[in-house]
């Protein structure tokens, strides 16, 4: 359960989830560098403890007088500043957001030196935030959150929950209009529709989560009954969002994701006549293919060429595939997916080279056929031969070094203690993105349905994904990269 207390935790609620863990794990770590200086009391520990068990229960009200008493009453123990900074959060909790900014001015004020400052600092300002609106008679956004806290999931789990409160923490450090996370526990498929179910009778106003395809279909049946907004991160699944008009997919479907290249193609590039080619026996492949074959058609284009290809036929192209039928379409797509995805561009490039297909002559300025591909062609090797044929590919994850990126890499390692593991930086991101984009919306001034608002809304452009649904529900975003002079640039 994300190392907790053994204690029942209350989850209505959860504006500041893992900041009000990193003080329920006070007892076990925060005081070991102290330990030899202060004295414990055993007196005060009982009343902490207490005040604890108060907390987690949620009797904020109850928890608040006991952490006063904790240390106030006795004299300087190892858990004196705890207490104080968790009378504050107390106070916090029971949305006395006014006696909440006194506790942390007075525990500033008395603890200067503490390792708790900055925890108090952003107490405090969410205080502030929250005051603000309440005497602006400002509404409340209420954002629902579903993710597991058991199991081998519960680590990324962790780590995308993160990122979604660097994101709502920023917003409200930020604005006047204050979002609160609600957070429900998946886990499994019982769980995930039991948290769906809790999160719409709780009122909150759209869900994200959860992260894994079987999960979310149960997420999907649930929101869609129960007319709740739901945005679901990660899952590419094909048909989650067929037939239902309140689940919205932020991660392309594979079968997407060769259509928006069509679509680019033929909107951006001026192309209409294509060829596509992919690895036989692969599925992501060759749903890529299809889904670029059933774009490219639907937008009124001509595929000369529709075909797989065995692994070992990649590197006899030129015997595989007749030069004429390739030079009759103005580009080839080839999607790739599998483990030696880039010894099959290399083939594939090496065998149009022998065919002739490539740039004409040193001045051309477009290749006899431009080349289209997927994630596999990014950052390839042999990129001045990628060149030649002016190989163009997209990406669903493209973060660039920046304000943002600084910001999140800087926030991770404030709440973790440690870098953002490169491992982790995806999901991390996409959390980020995700809830800002979401909360964009959430507290934009508009009559329309949140759903409407979602599918009418401008691109947006996060920290490494890009988010548009140009009026579907699953994400259209892209980014798109070309290979020109030996050098990758971006084109959209």
């Amino acid at each position: 359960m994300w190392n907790l207390p053994p204690r029942a935790i209350s989850w209505t609620a959860l504006p500041l989830f893992l900041l009000a863990l990193l003080l329920m794990g006070l007892p076990s770590r925060a005081y070991a560098q102290v330990a030899r200086s202060l004295a414990p009391n055993a007196q005060a520990d009982e009343v902490f403890e207490r005040a604890v068990d108060a907390f987690e229960a949620g009797n904020y009200d109850l928890a608040e007088r006991r952490f006063e008493e904790a240390w106030q009453r006795y004299p300087v123990h190892l858990r004196t500043t705890a207490a104080a900074l968790m009378q504050g959060k107390a106070l916090y909790r029971a949305e006395r957001y006014r006696e909440a900014i006194e506790a942390m001015d007075r525990f500033l004020e008395a603890y200067p030196t503490s390792r708790y400052v900055e925890s108090a600092r952003r107490t405090r300002g969410f205080a502030r935030t929250y005051l603000a609106a309440q005497d602006a008679d400002a509404r409340l956004v209420r954002l629902g959150v579903a993710l597991p806290t058991e199991g081998e999931d519960a680590r990324l789990a962790r780590a995308f929950f993160n990122g979604l409160r660097l994101a709502v923490d920023e917003h409200n450090l930020n604005t006047a209009e204050p979002v609160q996370m609600v957070f429900r526990p998946t886990g499994s498929n019982r769980a995930t529709e039991q948290a769906l179910l809790e999160l719409s009778r709780e009122g909150v106003d759209a869900v994200i989560g959860p992260l894994f395809t079987e999960e979310a279909e149960v997420a999907a049946r649930t929101a869609e009954r129960e007319r709740l907004p739901l945005v679901v991160p990660l899952d590419a699944s094909e048909d989650l969002t067929a037939g239902r008009q309140w689940v919205y997919q932020v991660n392309p479907n594979i079968t997407a994701r060769g259509g928006l290249m069509a679509r680019f193609a033929q909107r951006n590039l001026g192309l209409n006549t294509f060829a596509a080619l992919a690895e036989s026996g692969n599925d992501l492949s060759e749903r890529m293919a299809a889904g670029f074959r059933q774009e490219a058609l639907g937008e009124g284009g001509a595929v000369a060429l529709y075909a797989t290809l065995e692994p070992r036929a990649w590197s006899r192209l030129p015997d595989e595939v007749e030069a004429g039928v390739l030079a009759s379409a103005e580009a080839l797509y080839v999607p790739l997916v599998s483990r030696d995805a880039i010894a099959k561009v290399d083939a594939v490039l090496q065998g149009l080279t022998r065919m002739g297909l490539g740039l004409p002559s040193p001045d051309a300025s477009a290749p006899r056929v431009r080349l289209l591909g997927d994630e596999a062609w990014h950052d390839l090797p042999m990129a001045a031969l990628a060149s030649e044929f002016a190989a163009t590919y997209g990406l669903v994850f493209d973060p660039q070094d920046g304000p943002a990126l600084q910001r999140i890499r800087s926030g991770y390692r404030a709440l973790a203690g440690d870098d953002l593991p490169a491992s982790l930086e995806r999901l991390v991101i996409t959390a980020y993105d995700t809830a800002t984009y979401l909360m964009e919306q959430l507290t934009l001034s508009s009559d329309e349905a949140l759903p409407d608002r979602i599918r009418r809304a401008a691109p947006f452009e996060g920290a490494g994904i890009r988010i548009h649904f140009e009026s579907e529900r699953v994400n259209q975003g892209l980014y798109v990269y070309r290979y020109r002079f030996g050098r990758q640039e971006r084109l959209r």
